[in-house]
């Protein structure tokens, strides 16, 4: 990707780049003993009456009428696995999705005077019962060559001084409530311990330099996972 920088404070070039990779971790797959032959293969059955599939814009919901007694639609979890009871529940495969609303960051031109800033969402749709987590790690500090650009540790990206971190919104937020350093140990940034469907966090990235700060273009990667909770 070809990037250009503008002139800061009269000699010093600084350009910002962020390049985003998204990864997702699925739970490994529940298996059982299927009943089959050489001409079939029942992979569930059950005792009932009948059942249905009803669906909107925002739901999906699976029943089954007549089930035996005793048996109630819940689930039973562990770290290692879950119970799904019902007949309906045994066709429904457990999902995540998450999606970036953009590809990479650029937070162009600073100066000493202010803070520059950019965002992104990230969606996330599961039918977990438990709910999902997405994380972030960069690969290395934001940097151009030999230079890098600090962390910022005092929980605030301020003008004038040399730092870099980001900032959550939304009600999955996990770091809503300050400037937070993105480092190479995976840091949660969006969760959920229900369901969800297009559930958006938006991650602010903010930079600002000192008048020591090196010129040059300044880069990273950060990657993103989101995985379904067991």
């Amino acid at each position: 990707m070809k990037s250009r920088g503008v002139d800061i404070l009269g000699m010093n070039k600084l350009f910002f780049l962020l390049i985003f990779a998204l990864t997702f971790n699925f739970p490994a797959t529940v298996s059982s003993v299927d009943m089959t032959s050489e001409n079939y293969k029942v992979f569930v059955d059950t005792v009932s009456v009948g059942g249905s599939e009803p669906v909107s814009e925002t739901y999906r919901v699976f029943s089954t009428e007549g089930e035996a007694g005793g048996i109630s639609p819940t689930q039973s979890t562990s770290t290692n696995y879950i119970v799904a009871s019902g007949f309906q529940a045994m066709a429904n495969t457990i999902y995540v999705s998450a999606t970036l609303s953009e590809s990479s960051i650029s937070l162009g031109n600073l100066s000493v005077a202010a803070v520059a800033s950019g965002s992104e969402t990230i969606t996330v749709s599961t039918n977990s019962p438990t709910g999902y987590a997405a994380t972030i790690v960069e690969d290395g500090n934001l940097r151009a060559g030999a230079n890098d650009i600090n962390d910022v540790a005092d929980s605030s990206v301020t003008a004038g001084s040399e730092e870099y971190g980001i900032i959550t919104s939304g009600v999955a937020g996990q770091m809503n409530g300050a400037d937070t350093a993105i480092t190479g140990v995976a840091q949660s940034v969006a969760a959920s311990s229900t369901p969800v469907l297009n559930e958006q966090t938006t991650l602010t990235y903010k930079a600002a330099i000192g008048n020591a700060t090196a010129y040059g273009y300044y880069s990273h990667q950060v990657t993103f996972t989101t995985t379904a909770n067991y």
